[in-house]
């Protein structure tokens, strides 16, 4: 049984419902430093907000240390040294009067609060303790609102963030959070025409914003992505239906680590597998994934060129300025590749080196067209063995270990 949808539950469902299930089923919550660290910041910023309401001469530097001190008392793993200083930075510099956050109460004319709950039922309509149910759920960090609106009136909504990116007004406007809680605010008060979301990031003290107008396409948009994901969440708890889908959502949030499917999707790419990435979590793999997959993309690119494969050693020589470097690209690939270009069998020869099309070479190419033509690797090994014998291109037979040790012997006493 489920409750009512989150704007971050449903972010995760749609990037993984298995990472979804990991979280909200199972309760793996995810615990990784840079979560610890997100979250000890965000219970100083809501501490300092709460204090400036009831005080707005209080000594936000003295309660946004001691949040962090009570976090640390009483989280079961504290954050790491440097986690701590860092937390500690943030917030000695979020609260200098030089930041330009405002953290005092509310302004002349409005009224505000801090850490407010918003429900709305299937119907998008507002939810109370009293009345409805709630099909979806979410949490203000800080709303200001006008006690006597005028025409041109709006309504501002606040959200704490201390990560390291620093978003624009162009993310603001495609945050799904954003379009969430604007839905929110214009369901909860009527006469309300538009909602400013505002991004505060602490770290930067940068405060990227977008405005969110009644009536335009966006609110359409949000209400069908939050009902199609409320229905997709019911199918795939009913069915127990939970694939693991690698992409873009593969963040830290997520407590599924490794996931089987996306090493198995990087294999099949040819990119290596994690050991060689030295790194802990699918995040950090999934973003190596996409760097070398970008590096993989642009040697490929350089074999359609003026490349050479090189098929004994598996690997891809591309003409750099002034030399000839060696770029580490799986065979398999590089051949799949020049037959998506629409090449032919005797144009993936042409980029062969002639002296590398041993027997073992040239089943090398055939194993890696059949896996592709969904051919037979033997007839395509025969035709391309009497392509390169009849071609400028010549099969060459290892020197036995032997031989070349009598070879050199000659050599040195000549």
């Amino acid at each position: 049984m489920t409750g009512p949808l989150h704007q971050t539950e449903a972010r995760t469902f749609n990037d993984c419902p298995a990472s979804w299930k990991a979280v909200y089923i199972d309760g793996l919550r995810p615990n990784f430093p840079p979560f610890r660290r997100g979250t000890a910041i965000h219970c100083a910023c809501e501490a300092v907000a709460l204090a400036c309401v009831l005080d707005d001469n209080a000594d936000r530097l003295a309660v946004g240390m001691s949040a962090l001190e009570a976090y640390q008392k009483a989280s079961d793993e504290p954050l790491g040294t440097d986690d701590w200083f860092d937390a500690c930075e943030v917030v000695t510099r979020m609260v200098h009067p030089d930041s330009g956050i405002w953290w005092g109460g509310a302004r002349s004319g409005h009224a505000m609060r801090v850490e407010f709950p918003c429900w709305l039922d299937s119907d998008f309509l507002p939810v109370t303790d009293a009345i409805g149910v709630p099909a979806y759920a979410g949490r203000i960090d800080r709303i200001d609102w006008p006690t006597h609106p005028g025409e041109d009136a709006r309504w501002v909504v606040t959200d704490w963030k201390s990560g390291k990116r620093r978003e624009t007004n162009e993310d603001v406007a495609r945050m799904i959070q954003a379009r969430v809680y604007s839905l929110w605010v214009l369901a909860q008060w009527p006469g309300c025409q538009e909602v400013e979301f505002r991004i505060v990031n602490v770290r930067h003290h940068s405060q990227p914003r977008a405005v969110f107008k009644r009536g335009d396409p966006w609110e359409a948009w949000t209400r069908r992505y939050l009902r199609v994901t409320h229905e997709r969440r019911a199918r795939a708890v009913e069915t127990e239906s939970f694939p693991e889908t690698p992409g873009d959502g593969c963040g830290s949030a997520c407590p599924i680590w490794p996931c089987a499917t996306l090493l198995d999707t990087l294999h099949a790419r040819g990119i290596p597998s994690e050991e060689e990435f030295d790194v802990k979590s699918n995040a950090a793999l999934y973003l190596a994934a996409k760097a070398t997959a970008a590096s993989l993309k642009r040697d490929l690119e350089k074999v359609a060129d003026d490349g050479e494969i090189d098929v004994t050693e598996g690997k891809v020589l591309g003409h750099r300025p002034g030399t000839k470097q060696a770029i580490r690209v799986p065979f398999a690939v590089a051949v799949e590749q020049l037959m998506s270009d629409g090449a032919t069998l005797a144009d993936v020869l042409t980029h062969c080196r002639s002296d590398s099309l041993s027997a073992s070479g040239v089943r090398k190419v055939a194993a890696a067209v059949a896996a592709r033509e969904q051919m037979d690797a033997d007839v395509i090994a025969d035709a391309l063995i009497e392509r390169v014998a009849s071609s400028t291109f010549t099969t060459y037979a290892p020197t036995p270990k032997e031989d070349r040790c009598a070879t050199d012997a000659d050599d040195a006493t000549t």
